[in-house]
């Protein structure tokens, strides 16, 4: 499924003064799209970093180990 969006902004909103319904529920569908595509990149970039990071404890970061401190 492609998703279509128009370019939405809020001073092109504010231009207008009266809205059909129509008009107002194609903002909304837009405006629902464009939060689907977010939830989308996001999630992709969540299975990224789970999967292409490992957990690194602090000594490793900074290189240092107890026998630094001895």
């Amino acid at each position: 499924m492609e998703i279509n969006m128009k370019p939405y902004n809020l001073e092109n909103f504010k231009k207008k003064e009266w809205y059909e319904w129509d008009d107002i529920i194609d903002i909304i569908q837009d405006m629902e799209s464009e939060i689907f595509e977010l939830k989308c990149k996001n999630e992709e970039l969540e299975y990224q970093l789970e999967h292409n990071y490992k957990k690194i404890d602090v000594q490793e970061q900074y290189e240092i180990s107890e026998r630094d401190f001895i």
